[in-house]
């Protein structure tokens, strides 16, 4: 909040605006406009750690994947479940990108 300019504050009270007001009509829907973008990106950060970590998943289906390439013994099938892996990891990641797309164009910040 203490990037919203004191005029915005100061106008909001010469209009006669009550504090609770001035932060939920004036200052809140700004102050979400300029996290937006540093939220999402954390948001992505972490959802790249955990997967690393394990935490999604990912590193569970990898191992599975391996042991089922690894008993099959062919490299077609190693390069299909690495695929899958990666087709399941992007469904889980797009959505959140689009999502961030959507809700910046909505909120004004393109």
């Amino acid at each position: 909040m203490a990037s919203i300019p004191t005029t915005h504050w100061e106008a909001a009270g010469s209009l006669a605006f009550s504090r609770a007001q001035i932060l939920l009509h004036i200052v809140l829907p700004q102050c979400i406009r300029r996290m937006l973008p540093p939220w999402m990106n954390v948001y992505a950060i972490i959802t790249m750690g955990t997967a690393l970590s394990s935490l999604v998943g990912i590193h569970d289906l990898i191992d599975t994947a391996q042991i089922a390439s690894s008993t099959v013994a062919r490299s077609s099938f190693t390069v299909l479940s690495h695929l899958a892996t990666l087709v399941i990891f992007f469904a889980y990641c797009y959505p959140i990108s689009l999502l961030t797309r959507w809700l910046e164009k909505r909120l004004g910040n393109v």
